[in-house]
């Protein structure tokens, strides 16, 4: 695809979501524009060919794939048919909804900070708002992609917590006075341990699904309203903190 950009001139391509699952694309993606691309190859022995710098210009929904055959061999990009998604209420403000989503936010912070929960929000953050009652719309967007990383970082935390917890079970018992004996690799496990290892696996399992599904669908609704998404954020800051908390 860079090598098209740099031989033809356009510089903007859309990304969206896609479900691992079934593969279907969400209906809305986003726009970006390459500002700056830099070949690196050289540099990186062919491990990197490109550093390139974007900006998300605009959302789009999707109405068409062109040639949907390459999906499956991955033999090219897709090419799509859109259409621009605009905001019906660009003139509007809503000022008891600014504050109700400050408040929330206010509300988390505080709590994570009196709690000592990691990773957690740094109130240091409040700084980037110049206002709680006229939020800018790039000031929403600017809290919504503060929300997704801290989805993100609990997500890493709770795998690194949950895989400690299976690794331990099992050093315990192919260890001695911590050391390994016999060798693990000659370890018979027991059966039940293997039942219980087994079990922890499938529970973590569920929960990195159920995690993972916050930290990209509420923030995929957000991108595909029309209207400014104060409700969406309200609620994903609620969700997101009552459901993501590390156990």
């Amino acid at each position: 695809m860079y090598n098209d950009i740099l031989l033809s001139g356009g510089r903007s391509f859309a990304t969206c979501m896609v479900n691992e699952e079934t593969g279907q694309f969400a209906e809305t993606a986003m726009i970006f524009y390459l500002d700056e691309l830099k070949e690196v190859s050289q540099q990186t022995n062919d491990q990197v060919k490109y550093i390139c710098k974007h900006q998300a210009t605009r959302r789009v929904n999707l109405k068409k794939v062109l040639n949907p055959k390459v999906w499956k061999d991955g033999s090219t990009y897709l090419k799509v048919q859109v259409e621009d998604l605009e905001d019906v209420d660009t003139e509007e403000t809503y000022p008891d909804d600014d504050q109700l989503l400050m408040q929330v936010f206010r509300e988390v912070v505080d709590l994570q900070d009196k709690l000592k929960e990691e990773p957690r929000f740094s109130p240091t953050l409040f700084s980037m708002f110049n206002s709680e009652t006229n939020l800018e719309d790039e000031e929403v967007w600017s809290l919504v992609n503060l929300w997704q990383t801290l989805a993100n970082e609990r997500v890493g935390a709770v795998r690194k917590k949950k895989t400690d917890e299976i690794e331990a079970k099992l050093m315990k018992y192919i260890t001695k006075d911590g050391k390994v004996s016999p060798k693990a690799g000659q370890v018979e496990i027991p059966k039940s341990l293997q039942v219980e290892i087994t079990a922890m696996t499938n529970k973590f399992r569920r929960e990195m699904a159920e995690m993972a599904d916050l930290t990209t669908v509420p923030f995929q609704r957000m991108l595909q309203t029309n209207r400014y998404p104060y409700q969406h954020a309200t609620a994903c800051t609620k969700q997101n903190f009552r459901r993501s908390r590390i156990p």
